[in-house]
């Protein structure tokens, strides 16, 4: 995009872009800290979590900058300061594999580090982070395994935006940000324009990707998933025997006592169970709602799409098979077909 300045007689002067190394400007100690004060250039929706974040085994290398959206996402943000960015999609789609697993401890602790670097108390990073996400626990409080990517550099070359536009198409989120410098009049000046994708695109591409996500996630579902009352049709569960919730979100097991997480199946009405710790009946997934607003006070259950037959398995020794994994492995025709888990 050109830029001019505005003379007399209505007459428009051309202003050059210049180089970062020809203003002297370095890439970690100048455009890094520039935007890593200023992070609202890149996202105004984003939070700058981390600078050389390298908290990950087995590896030297260090993400320049390290985002988190409201959405819990964290942001990859990869900066180049020479033209067409050399294989920095690469070396970010790298970041973001080894990002996946990070949890919030490790965003508190990331945070943490970089609150004390600029002379902050780190020992609030945690509420910090909380506010921004606008969550009243730490219990609620889970990181996205799916890394967003930004990408700041002058210029990219034609293979980093044909393989960017490539895998944006398939589901990730990846940002290109062309950063030119200028010098006018004894003062420098930065533009910031978001490439890929154009900004009049991106709501229908966040839509479309939602869109085909949740058609592949029903698409799944009735493929594979199958009613667990299917194992009282063919007799593996018959009333009176004792199920054990083997697991909930969050790590919220950890908060229900063992005599808590017994049940037993009911005759009547078919897929109810008896909660032992309250003699009341229940679905499993009402069930599992009811456990954590009791033993988890700080969570809100409502929130939470409950599968109760992911979290129950048969009281039985060691064997937690969940009801849900034991339904996918009836055969199909026995088990009638596809049906809703309850």
């Amino acid at each position: 995009m050109a830029f001019f300045k505005i003379e007399a007689e209505n007459k428009l002067v051309e202003v050059k872009p210049t180089t970062f190394v020809t203003l002297g400007l370095k890439e970690r100690q100048d455009l890094q800290a520039l935007l890593r004060n200023y992070a609202a250039a890149i996202d105004p929706e984003m939070l700058i979590i981390a600078e050389e974040f390298s908290n990950w085994q087995d590896s030297w290398r260090r993400v320049d900058l390290l985002g988190l959206d409201k959405n819990a996402n964290l942001i990859v943000i990869e900066l180049k300061r020479v033209e067409e960015g050399g294989h920095m999609e690469l070396q970010a789609i790298r970041y973001a594999a080894m990002l996946s697993t990070v949890d919030f401890a490790q965003v508190t602790e990331a945070y943490a580090k970089l609150l004390e670097a600029t002379g902050l108390d780190g020992n609030q990073a945690q509420q910090k982070l909380l506010d921004f996400l606008e969550l009243p626990s730490v219990a609620e409080a889970a990181i996205s395994s799916s890394p967003r990517i930004v990408l700041v550099a002058p210029s990219f070359s034609r293979e980093i935006t044909t393989t960017v536009l490539w895998l944006n198409e398939r589901g990730l989120d990846i940002r290109c940000l062309a950063v030119v410098p200028y010098a006018i009049e004894g003062h420098h000046f930065l533009e910031l324009e978001q490439l890929i994708p154009l900004p009049a695109a991106v709501d229908y591409t966040v839509q479309r990707r939602a869109k085909a996500a949740q058609a592949e996630k029903q698409a799944a579902t009735k493929k594979e998933r199958v009613s667990w009352t299917k194992l009282i049709d063919n007799g593996t569960l018959q009333p009176g025997d004792q199920l054990e919730l083997v697991k909930l979100p969050l790590g919220l097991l950890a908060q229900v006592p063992e005599s808590a997480r017994r049940a037993q199946l009911v005759a009547e009405p078919k897929g109810q169970v008896r909660w032992l710790h309250d003699n009341n009946t229940y679905y499993l997934s009402k069930l599992c709602a009811v456990v954590c607003t009791k033993f988890a006070p700080d969570v809100l259950a409502e929130k939470y799409p409950f599968d109760g037959p992911s979290y129950w398995a048969r009281h039985a020794g060691t064997d937690k098979t969940t009801l849900a994994d034991l339904a996918r492995n009836i055969p199909f025709a026995e088990a009638g077909g596809a049906g809703p888990l309850l």
